[in-house]
């Protein structure tokens, strides 16, 4: 009995026929006939990258100024019912491109995705750090929907859109909106 992992779970047979010189066969017999289980692969490792928008205060304007930024997030992916549901959680950096007042920020997420087909929505909590000195740190309601560009049974890439609102802040402060592009490998 041996182990493989692949993109389907299930059961393979292997039939063994053995011949001699003259051509005779023998019959695929129990003693010649392996069985192996067949796992699927559960756990990856997840990157993800993609622009930004941040929003934030313009010092001496009553409204709020967006700023763009580059994210770069590493973490976990985990199916937890195959082709249906699976968690995620990561965490990176989201880069600035303007000065003074903004400042770099740290992104976190853990998020439940419901996948169809060759799509997902998610939803969960994350954390976004202060961005500004007028903007605070704190946890967000973040959302996300994506498509597969590629999957293979050890790797897949999507592209996706990321909406992240603040909680228990100014949301015309601290609200972010995203496109990425994820890898799982």
């Amino acid at each position: 009995m041996g182990e493989k992992v692949s993109a389907k779970s299930g059961t393979d047979t292997i039939n063994v026929a053995v011949s001699d010189i003259n051509g005779a066969k023998s019959a695929a017999t129990d003693p010649r006939r392996s069985t192996s289980e067949v796992t699927r692969r559960k756990l990856f490792w997840m990157a993800a990258e993609g622009p930004m928008l941040a929003s934030g205060h313009n010092p001496g304007l009553v409204s709020s100024i967006y700023a763009f930024s580059y994210f770069v997030r590493a973490g976990i992916f985990y199916w937890l019912s195959p082709d249906k549901w699976s968690f995620t959680l990561s965490g990176g950096e989201g880069i600035i491109r303007k000065r003074d007042p903004w400042k770099y920020g740290f992104l976190a997420e853990a998020l439940i995705n419901r996948h169809y087909k060759g799509s997902y929505l998610a939803v969960g909590l994350g954390f976004s750090a202060r961005s500004q000195s007028l903007t605070s740190a704190g946890v967000d309601a973040v959302t996300q929907a994506g498509t597969n560009v590629f999957k293979t049974w050890n790797s897949s890439g999507s592209i996706f859109v990321e909406f992240r609102a603040p909680l228990g802040r100014n949301f015309r402060y601290n609200n972010r909106v995203g496109l990425g592009f994820r890898v799982l490998f």
